[in-house]
């Protein structure tokens, strides 16, 4: 009976998203240089949004990505604990963006070619981060060095969407006072 208790506690351990997972989290551990950096840049593309305060599809677009930046395991430094259930919708909320992009992509908005590809690799971005999310809560039986491994790229991958999304909103901006 001991033996199973034990066998159970260190897979829940080892394999943290499992089925036999209690609590199905994994606490991550930060870097503290590219929370800071993230955290800082994020702050000033907000900065930027709300002084400009111009009201247009894309801005509001960009407005709705800043919100979903903002999650705390994407700002916090040191240990975070990350959920399959902010997994899931995490995943929720970046298809959304991605088809929001999409859409706005289809329209016919005054944008330079420069602009439309940043919006098309953005878009892409997104989709990155989707099947990331995807392989991690498809795998299950994910050990913790694998999760560590793939929550840190979906951290790069976050980071990337928001310097390809201050580019964007940059040049807009540039672009659209000319």
């Amino acid at each position: 009976m001991i033996a199973i208790v034990v066998i159970l506690l260190f897979c829940n351990w080892y394999f943290p998203y499992s089925f036999l997972a209690v609590k199905k989290e994994y606490t991550l551990n930060g870097d503290n240089h590219l929370i800071g950096q993230f955290s800082k840049d994020l702050k000033s593309l907000q900065n930027k949004v709300l002084e400009k305060k111009i009201n247009t599809e894309l801005n509001q677009y960009i407005q709705k990505s800043i919100y979903y930046l903002e999650q705390p395991w994407l700002k916090t430094k040191g240990d975070v604990r990350l959920n399959i259930y902010e997994l899931i919708g995490m995943q929720k909320e970046v298809r959304e963006l991605r088809d929001d992009y999409v859409y706005l992509d289809t329209r016919k908005l005054k944008l330079t070619r420069y602009d439309r590809d940043q919006l098309r690799q953005l878009i892409y971005t997104y989709e990155s981060i989707d099947d990331s999310l995807e392989t991690i809560l498809d795998d299950p039986n994910m050990t913790r060095s694998e999760l560590k491994t793939s929550l840190w790229n979906l951290r790069v991958e976050h980071a990337s969407s928001l310097d390809i999304l201050t580019t964007l909103y940059d040049e807009y901006q540039r672009t659209s006072q000319h």
